[in-house]
């Protein structure tokens, strides 16, 4: 192997070209088979998905370490630093598999938010190796790791653009074919056994062609910062603005809008990035104009502030209404904003060579970065975690009324842990708590009602004129419908039933009424109940009206019109009958 300061020559390309292409072949078969077992319904990876999924997470992304490091890193340290990846990467995904939900409840991946945060960290972790091994000591030079670390984000972005066009070009040339009535290309494209290895080669292909020809990447590194760097006059006088207007605004408008931290995070980042554009690698000969030298120092100067701010809105969520997993996310990415902010702040205070204080500032806080990856996405500070235990806390002791509770956090949204802790509150000794923890670990998705007895039915269905009783064969129907009868055949809704032949056929009709409408079911020749129509328009008067068994059917004056065979209904118009308040009073 040989390091990034050698020139290899042209028999070391081909050497280091068919390595790129073997790596990446072995990546594509893995993951096809991988693929296929998961496929399969009755295979072991159903069965001990962390184990599927750490083999996924393993072999996924540290193949792209041993890709890119080839010309980066010694043999020695490559061999060394590829499987501590894959392993870091298997334990991440553990991890993230566990906590989702029990063995048996488990169907679907690996979190997005677990993908990001392990992309980032072995980005971050794989240049700070590649500096230590290459200059034998470890912290480097910072123009070693600027130089590396965005040649290698320059160069990932070429080739995943290079794959997508390879992709384009495939679909294209499909298209052609079928059209002179070929299929046959476009069935191949779409066959797993050929998109892995074709992928993964032309991925391979891409690295190497960026790779040998540097000078390709480096001009184009030079033009994004080039562009990136003029934007930070812009960016820091809007951020300037803004917190000059806030004296006159006050507070008030930034805390309505339930997004602020998130925003200021996302504006301190983008505020960062930029700065780091027209910093680049500190180069005595690049020499930066006064504008954007006065621009990085103001842009520097107000990161503070804005971070400072997104705390303070991430402290006042969590006293108002506890930790959630965002709000946990958010803390650590104000914990990461403020070690650059201050940092840049002593870089846009101290004198000397201009801003050179964030070099220090860059390299101690991509360890910090390290460090709250591995907190967040281990059992040390899982969000889920703390956030469970937190909102439990402050429903048993009162602070979140039961009302207000979010017991659909705790059911789709904690994973493991919030499926315990509904669990155990299904236990409570305060009824209503245990009853509504009951209610929430019947569900199956987050709109869909849960499965109710046919009692609990029937329990909330008021049958009128008094005495009459709805048929239990109508409330221990399994209905398919999201909310038959407004909901009360599913839902925990409260309605009313009548009685009345509609059809004239001697068999009563069931109407069930909620709100100020009725819905119709008639029980059919097969013994299955059916909703057959929908009455609106109800009011108080009409009812009482109805409860007092005080309703006839009447024949339509308006008769309906038949065409081809299809008739069609005359729906005449009526006076605008008044709201239904939303209780009418019983009797």
């Amino acid at each position: 192997m040989l390091m990034s300061q050698d020139v290899p020559d042209e028999a070391d390309l081909r050497r280091i070209g068919l390595f790129r292409l073997t790596i990446a072949e072995l990546q594509a078969a893995c993951l096809f088979a991988l693929h296929r077992t998961w496929d399969d319904r009755t295979s072991w990876a159903h069965a001990s998905p962390m184990v599927f999924w750490s083999l996924i997470a393993a072999v996924a992304l540290p193949p792209l370490i041993a890709i890119s490091g080839l010309t980066a890193l010694r043999a020695r340290t490559l061999a060394i630093w590829t499987p501590l990846a894959a392993l870091v990467c298997a334990a991440l995904a553990a991890w993230d598999i566990w906590r989702q939900a029990p063995v048996g409840r488990f169907t679907g991946g690996l979190s997005p938010q677990v993908i990001l945060a392990t992309l980032v960290a072995l980005f971050v972790a794989h240049h700070l190796v590649v500096g230590a091994d290459q200059t034998r000591r470890w912290a480097a030079p910072y123009r070693l790791y600027f130089d590396v670390a965005w040649k290698d984000a320059v160069q990932l972005a070429l080739s995943l653009a290079f794959v997508g066009v390879f992709w384009l070009i495939l679909f294209l040339g499909a298209a052609l074919f079928q059209l002179i009535g070929i299929k046959g290309f476009e069935v191949l494209i779409q066959k797993d056994w050929f998109a892995y290895p074709a992928t993964a080669l032309v991925f391979a292909g891409a690295v190497h062609i960026t790779d040998v020809r540097i000078s390709l990447i480096r001009g184009v590194r030079t033009v994004v910062l080039a562009l990136l760097a003029w934007l930070t006059p812009l960016m820091a006088l809007i951020a300037i603005g803004f917190l000059a207007a806030l004296p006159f605004t006050g507070l008030k408008p930034l805390w309505e809008t339930r997004s602020a931290a998130s925003v200021l995070l996302a504006a301190a980042a983008a505020l960062i990035v930029l700065i780091n554009a027209a910093y680049q690698d500190g180069a005595v000969e690049s020499r930066v104009p006064k504008v954007l030298a006065w621009a990085g120092r103001g842009a520097a100067i107000v990161i503070t502030p804005m971070i400072a701010l997104a705390a303070y809105a991430v402290g006042l969520r969590v006293l108002q209404y506890g930790w959630t997993p965002d709000r946990i996310v958010a803390l650590a990415c104000v914990l990461v904003g403020a070690c650059y902010a201050l940092g840049y702040l002593a870089a846009a205070m101290r004198r000397g060579a201009w801003l050179q204080f964030l070099e220090w500032t860059n390299v101690r806080t991509a360890f910090v970065v390290l460090a709250v990856i591995a907190a967040l996405f281990s059992p040390l500070f899982d969000p889920a975690r703390i956030s469970t235990a937190d909102q439990v806390r402050r429903l048993e002791s009162g602070q979140a009324p039961l009302a207000r509770f979010d017991f659909n956090f705790l059911r789709f949204d904690a994973g493991r842990f919030g499926t315990d802790a509904l669990e155990r509150l299904s236990r409570s000794k305060t009824r209503a708590i245990a009853q509504a923890a009951r209610t929430a670990l019947q569900r199956k998705t987050r709109s869909a009602p849960p499965q109710v007895s046919p009692d609990a039915r029937l329990a909330r269905i008021t049958a009128y004129p008094a005495g009459r009783v709805v048929p239990r064969s109508l409330v221990a129907q399994t209905w398919t419908d999201r909310q038959p009868a407004g909901g009360c055949l599913t839902w925990q809704t409260h309605c009313d039933a009548y009685f009345a032949d509609l059809d004239g056929d001697g068999r009563e009709e069931v109407l069930l009424g909620a709100a100020n409408q009725l819905w119709a079911y008639r029980l059919n020749d097969k013994g299955v109940w059916a909703e057959v129509g929908a009455m609106s328009g109800l009011d108080c008067t009409t009812t009482a009206a109805l409860r007092r068994g005080e309703a006839r059917p009447v024949a339509t004056v308006w008769r309906d019109l038949e065409v081809a065979g299809r008739r069609l209904h005359l729906n005449p118009w009526e006076p605008p009958v008044a709201a239904r308040p939303a209780e009418c009073p019983k009797g």
